[in-house]
């Protein structure tokens, strides 16, 4: 419940700080620790967990179990525990801060979204209380009369007030968090609607002064909802101001929350909805004390503390698990007549023995997706293997980067959605030199040398790799391999490097291509196999491109990215003939390529220092049109251009390229363009210009388009079975 030139550092957000889950910084490969709750473990499917929020979780967790079981032991009332609740009472807003904090998209298609919350919440909502239930119940009816308050409370409990919260009342989360997520969900498909934000704790203070009159205990969501923003607004505002001011201001955050605590103090129960104290002092002080205590353990970037790291890390199954685990220890107490009211003894032995039990059971309640929410099977039969994902780029700045909202996931070849398939992804961590004899020996030696046990080399392109594909061909690497082909498949010039091209591409078991038309080019030559081949639809991360949030000071009507084998002359030439303003942004080592072409004031000419993805969508996401003038090529040149565009909605001029998977014109999403046409080039630059609604009827097919088959998800749905090998698809469902 869980823009011109920039340099690395300006550039790497840290506050989610670490490299991957499956992978470490040791010069031995990726490894797949073994996790208990005091080891440093890095975790499987997509980046490290933020220690700052975890220990703000467990925390909270600690403090939700003493709670209960001081309730038990009838301590609540005693001086010491006043106090704890006193300075504590905002711990519980924080996993909805938190959730604002790392929110990386609540837009896209609704139904999907909704359907993807339910089942994470809700399913596990009613399956615990089933079970929480029945544990009750089996004590009550199996000893009737010895439990007098759990038979009244059976008798007298409203389901429309409590929910199905009976036997297990910290239950109450789960649809709350539910449904806070739902309206944040519907707000941010409405354009200016954020502003109602800042009347929900007013709602939730009016609901409170009518005594909380919603069925299921709903009254709080509002609440739930702004403390979900003001974790979103307390992300941007630490990027901004870095960390050092980020430090001073937390800091300053906290002494205020310390004072404002003791002189004006004001409470806010999460659970009850209740305000103790005036609205303006409940609201200041959790907000204080949210911002301020977050902010110090972001920016100081703060270790992982064992044990109350892991407790935060897996907190769904303490959450949930823990209360039917007091009861049971309150039920034998009273069968055995022993009396643990007012007993320090047994609130230190049962909080101890609770979460001893809880962290048993982590691993257990983990693989069940309807009592945990996680790693549910979106196909009826998934083989859960273990795959080792290989990438040419440097794979942990990537992941890292992605986890800040701050890189798209599509670079990643789907590889952080195979988790949902039931893939186990090992990363491999490589810093590329761009030195091809030192990257490939440290690949192979990387791979060769992993201790994982993995079943499949999931590659996004052979470079790097080959010594590994060989061996696999001769027999000595025993894994199964499959790879993305970037170019069809050719015949080699001399007889001798047809031969070890032959023994080579017999090295991989599968090759994915991006397009239909690569398959038909590689289908001439001798060393294709149709049955190892197929074409998988490669698109955007369309949640990254939804949560941009450009500022505005950019906006220009046609831009031109990228630098793979682009026409700069004719498509600089075709703008400086028609007047019409262009960015055009690419790479610093290009540079060189324009000093001898004329560029006019209408063109605006940006460089960057190395791949940065987020800054060229913000430029992208500010524009009207997107340009892709392209040499002509054997291959997909410009498909992340066009992915990207179709994502962010916007028209597409582009060089025709019969490579490529989709027709834009067929399509109704862009204009084609011969190779070399600088005035078909001119022609469809004045057209855009001058009827902005057909072109933005070409951006809203494009997004269509998107949604339908280009984009990561239907990527990975595409790749998930393609690691197989025929026939061996197993049901791993527990």
């Amino acid at each position: 419940m869980n823009v011109a030139t920039a340099t690395e550092k300006e550039l790497l957000t840290q506050r989610a700080t670490g490299v991957f889950r499956g992978a470490t910084e040791c010069g031995s490969g990726p490894t797949k620790v073994s996790e208990s709750p005091f080891t440093k473990v890095v975790r499987k499917g997509g980046g490290l967990r933020n220690h700052a929020f975890d220990i703000l979780c467990g925390l909270c967790i600690l403090r939700m179990v003493t709670l209960h079981v001081v309730c038990q032991t009838a301590l609540r009332q005693t001086d010491w525990w006043k106090a704890i609740m006193e300075w504590s009472f905002y711990l519980m807003s924080f996993f909805f801060f938190k959730a604002g904090y790392f929110n990386k998209g609540v837009q896209g298609d609704s139904k999907t979204y909704c359907w993807d919350k339910f089942r994470r919440l809700m399913i596990p909502y009613f399956s615990w209380a089933a079970i929480s239930a029945c544990v009750c119940l089996f004590f009550m009816l199996l000893f009737p009369g010895r439990f007098p308050g759990t038979e009244r409370s059976f008798q007298n409990y409203n389901i429309w007030a409590g929910g199905f919260t009976w036997g297990n009342s910290p239950l109450w989360f789960l649809p709350c968090f539910f449904t806070s997520y739902i309206i944040v969900h519907f707000i941010e498909k409405v354009r200016h609607l954020h502003l109602i934000i800042l009347v929900f704790p007013l709602l939730s203070y009016w609901l409170f002064k009518q005594g909380n009159p919603l069925y299921f205990m709903m009254d709080n969501v509002f609440c739930g909802a702004f403390f979900f923003y003001l974790g979103k607004v307390w992300h941007i505002t630490l990027d901004k101001i870095k960390d050092k001011k980020g430090l001073i201001a937390s800091i300053i955050l906290v002494v205020a929350f310390v004072c404002v605590n003791i002189y004006l103090h004001g409470e806010y129960e999460m659970k009850t909805n209740t305000f103790i104290g005036p609205f303006w002092r409940v609201m200041l002080n959790t907000m204080l004390a949210l911002t301020g205590l977050s902010g110090i353990l972001l920016t100081t970037h703060v270790r992982r503390i064992p044990g109350i790291c892991y407790i935060g890390e897996h907190s769904m199954v303490y959450y949930i698990g823990h209360y039917p685990l007091v009861m049971c220890y309150v039920y034998i107490s009273m069968l055995m007549e022993h009396n643990i009211k007012r007993s320090i003894p047994d609130m230190l032995v049962m909080t101890i023995l609770v979460l001893v039990v809880c962290t048993l059971l982590v691993p257990y309640i983990e693989r069940v997706f309807w009592l945990s929410g996680k790693s549910l099977p979106l196909e009826g039969k998934v083989w859960r293997g273990s795959v080792y994902f290989y990438h040419t780029q440097d794979t942990a700045r990537i992941v890292r980067e992605w986890k800040d909202g701050k890189f798209p996931a599509h670079f990643l070849y789907g590889a952080l959605q195979l988790e949902q398939y039931g893939y186990e992804v090992i990363w491999h961590d490589q810093i590329h030199l761009y030195k091809r004899v030192q990257d490939t020996l440290k690949a192979s030696w990387k791979i060769l040398t992993c201790r994982q046990q993995y079943d499949i080399l999931y590659a996004t392109h052979t470079r790097g790799i080959e010594p590994i594909i060989l061996l696999h061909a001769i027999g000595l690497y025993r894994k199964r391999i499959v790879v993305w082909h970037h170019q069809p498949i050719v015949e080699a010039k001399s007889r001798l490097r047809e031969t070890l091209a032959r023994l080579f591409y017999k090295g991989m078991d599968h090759m994915i291509f991006f397009s239909e038309k690569l398959i038909q080019d590689s289908l001439k030559s001798e060393k294709a196999d149709p049955a190892r081949m197929s074409m998988v639809h490669w698109g955007a991360d369309l949640a990254f491109y939804d949560s941009l949030r450009p500022d505005g000071k950019h906006p220009c009507p046609f831009i031109s990215t990228g630098k793979e084998l682009r026409d700069y002359k004719t498509l600089t030439e075709a703008f400086n003939n028609t007047g019409q303003p262009l960015t055009l942004y690419t790479q610093k080592q290009l540079e060189w390529i324009f000093a001898d072409l004329e560029i006019k004031e209408n063109i605006n000419l940006q460089f960057g220092d190395r791949l940065m993805p987020y800054e060229i969508a913000l430029l992208v996401a500010q524009s009207q049109c997107v340009c892709i003038c392209c040499e002509q090529s054997n291959y997909t040149v410009g498909l992340t251009t066009v992915v990207e565009a179709l994502a962010l909605g916007k028209p597409i001029l582009c060089t025709r390229n019969p490579q490529m998977p989709m027709d834009l014109e067929a399509e109704g999403c862009g204009i084609y363009l011969e190779p070399y046409d600088r005035e078909g080039w001119e022609r469809a630059i004045q057209y855009i210009a001058a009827h902005p609604e057909e072109a933005k009827e070409m951006g809203r097919k494009g997004r269509l388009l998107a949604e339908k088959y280009y984009n990561v998800e239907q990527c990975a749905k595409e790749v998930s079975p393609l690691l197989l090998p025929l026939g061996g698809e197993k049901d791993v469902r527990h």
